[in-house]
């Protein structure tokens, strides 16, 4: 195979440019933000020949077969997800977060907004999870038995709603505290050892809960979890691919 493209080294100079005079932790903190873009990529680039070979004539079946996987997996993973017409390209900041978690986004900076601050805490993102009723962090919370006002009492967040189209821009111009930042790295954290290929607002939850903050502890005390949670996720995702006939890979 030819030289690749992109070394580690490069990609460690890259890092390291990020952050001067960073801490072990920060440089850690950047690479994990870095192999999230460079997921992202991945993603863009087998999608790229995963469409040159459906126009070439190949079915879903021997595609999946070449890439190991089942042919509803691969239509799954690269079938455009909604109608086709989303507005973020691959490989763009939140171009893996699905529609649900980039909708909680903007409500929860419409609930830091406010509240009299530019910036989404962790607080904000949390609340905001229950803003999206059809998404699995809003059935894991409630499943739970805590409500809206329960968690708006708990966190100290006020209800607030979005109706901007989650767009690039309008995401990449959010501004966030240490705290929703912590959180954001969980996200991307656990999305990569699950294993999944989007970022939902389940991720979003976990990511919050697997932080040090005042967000997390609030949430424990609720009786939320990061364990409790990563089982409702697998008997989700379990659930899913039982009735569409999948078998684990």
């Amino acid at each position: 195979m030819p030289d690749f493209p992109t070394s580690v080294d490069d990609l460690v100079r890259y890092v390291e440019r990020l952050h001067p005079d960073g801490a072990p932790l920060d440089y850690l903190g950047e690479a994990m933000t870095v192999s999230s873009l460079l997921a992202d990529q991945a993603d863009e680039l087998l999608g790229h020949f995963v469409e040159r070979a459906r126009r070439s004539g190949q079915s879903w079946t021997e595609i999946g077969t070449r890439m190991g996987v089942s042919k509803q997996a691969v239509r799954k993973r690269f079938v455009p997800r909604w109608d086709g017409s989303d507005p973020i390209p691959h490989g763009k900041l939140f171009s893996r977060f699905t529609l649900y978690a980039r909708r909680t986004l903007l409500v929860a900076d419409a609930m830091a907004r406010r509240a009299g601050t530019p910036r989404v805490d962790a607080s904000d993102m949390a609340a905001a999870l229950l803003t999206e009723p059809d998404g699995l962090a809003a059935a894991i919370i409630t499943n739970t038995g805590i409500s809206t006002e329960d968690m708006h009492a708990a966190l100290g967040t006020s209800v607030a709603s979005c109706d901007t189209v989650p767009t690039a821009p309008r995401l990449e111009a959010l501004q966030f505290t240490d705290d929703a930042m912590a959180a954001l790295r969980g996200t991307h954290a656990a999305t990569l050892r699950l294993g999944h290929n989007y970022v939902g607002t389940e991720h979003l939850l976990l990511g919050i809960l697997s932080t040090d903050g005042a967000t997390s502890r609030t949430l424990t005390t609720l009786g939320l979890d990061a364990d409790l949670v990563e089982r409702a996720i697998d008997d989700a995702v379990a659930r899913i691919r039982a009735e569409r006939g999948e078998t684990s890979q």
